[in-house]
């Protein structure tokens, strides 16, 4: 069983990489302005667990992961993490898919992250 769950403890066959259903879906509405969003994860595994993130970002955006690694002992069982999602054009797309993923050496937490750029229109408010 994974060491490292977002919300509830499932069972999970030993060996298996366990995915955590927290999709992150969001609307970038400009490349100025990304979008920022903060989780907390509770680690029910082993006391001292290092995880380091590895990020598959959608397509057409940079993400960063801050902190770049989460480090439980046996007094810390939550930590929180922010992830930060830009895009690099400015065109209005349909959905992109990545991840972010939490990895220990033996454990992989995976977090699916959904992004769709959509740019709005200026409008003059001068215009009849």
């Amino acid at each position: 069983m994974p060491a490292l769950l977002a919300r509830r403890n499932p069972v999970v066959p030993q060996g298996f990489t366990y995915r955590l259903v927290i999709i992150f879906v969001s609307t970038i509405p400009s490349p100025r302005n990304p979008i920022t969003v903060k989780r907390t994860v509770t680690n029910v595994g082993a006391p001292e667990s290092i995880y380091k993130a590895t990020i598959e970002p959608p397509f057409g955006t940079i993400v960063y992961v801050n902190p770049t690694a989460l480090a439980f002992n046996s007094t810390v069982e939550k930590l929180t993490f922010t992830i930060t999602i830009s895009a690099i054009h400015e065109m209005n797309t349909g959905y992109y898919f990545g991840s972010l993923t939490w990895v220990d050496g033996v454990h992989a937490v995976r977090i699916s992250l959904s992004v769709k750029t959509e740019f709005l229109q200026p409008h003059d408010d001068d215009e009849d």
